[in-house]
């Protein structure tokens, strides 16, 4: 998938700080035609251009302490005067945020409409430098609320309704993994998916259900799990076989303890060894470099 090209935000400077500044990072998760590129707008300066679905930014540098209206309009229009969606969010000094654009255009007032899905609670890179962290989105407009269990490691996230990001951060261990989406009933299969993090050692992922389960016409993007992380990088993760409608297994290759969904311990059982197979990576150059210290801020917040 092609990358983004490195754009610098048409901000107003009216004054630098040496403070850290917040970051915000773009998903673009609309499956539907209507939002097969969309231009991004952060208080009336164009941001990003004909950003195409799965495409993700790194973490860009934003203002702190202000509020940032951020417009998402069709990849074909002019400016952000009719913008297809907008939204507001303010972020303290070092906060960061994951915006992700979920739902379809062509339907305002449905249960999949436009939105953005946003969480303020986001990171760029895992608390453990020898760990990897985890959130979850569910932008998969005919998907049910779902759980999403990694075999070994237990629940990353219960109960993520459509255009909702899950309630923190989940923490493992580099490794070779099987990640089962099911229903929130932590029954009903959904998918499962290989997620290698042989070399993700400190690094923090947002796991995206996007697609359609059920396409209703050939362009339709299918069902299927992107592993994303701070810098924009995402894999499109492999489909694993299901270990069973109720149960999953915990541990390496050879003989491993099956578990029920609900992480109560069952039988052990002899399996296999789990089939990786390749992945598809796409990714993104930062829109905004991270590394200047010194930042542009929209208004005067200090009124000085």
């Amino acid at each position: 998938m092609p990358s983004l090209p490195t754009a610098r935000p048409s901000l107003l400077a009216l004054e630098a700080r040496d403070v850290p500044a917040a970051t915000l990072q773009f998903l673009q998760q609309s499956p539907f035609a209507a939002a097969a590129t969309v231009d991004v707008y952060l208080n009336d300066a164009k941001l990003l251009n004909d950003v195409p679905f799965r495409q993700a930014t790194a973490f860009m540098s934003v203002p702190d302490s202000v509020p940032l209206k951020l417009d998402i309009v069709a990849g074909s229009a002019a400016d952000n005067k009719a913008p297809l969606v907008t939204q507001t969010v303010s972020l303290l000094p070092n906060g960061r945020a994951i915006a992700a654009l979920v739902g379809n255009p062509a339907d305002p007032t449905g249960t999949a409409r436009l939105a953005l899905a946003i969480t303020t609670a986001a990171r760029a890179a895992a608390t453990d430098p020898a760990a990897v962290d985890f959130t979850v989105l569910q932008a998969s407009p005919d998907s049910p609320a779902v759980a999403v269990k990694i075999r070994g490691a237990g629940a990353v996230a219960n109960g993520v309704g459509y255009s909702a990001f899950g309630a923190g951060y989940t923490s493992v261990r580099p490794g070779r993994y099987v990640v089962d989406v099911t229903a929130a009933d932590g029954v009903t299969p959904v998918g499962s998916y290989n997620l290698d993090l042989s070399a993700a050692a400190g690094t923090a992922r947002t796991l995206a259900l996007g697609g359609f389960a059920a396409p209703r016409f050939p362009t339709d993007p299918s069902l299927a799990l992107v592993a994303i992380d701070g810098k924009g990088f995402g894999t499109i993760l492999t489909r694993a076989a299901a270990f069973g409608q109720t149960k999953y297994a915990v541990g390496g290759d050879g003989t491993a303890t099956l578990y029920n969904f609900d992480g109560k311990p069952g039988v052990t059982v002899a399996l296999p060894p789990t089939a990786t197979g390749p992945q598809t990576k796409f990714g993104t150059t930062p829109s905004v470099p991270r590394t200047n210290p010194v930042r542009v801020a929209v208004g005067d917040v200090n009124n000085d």
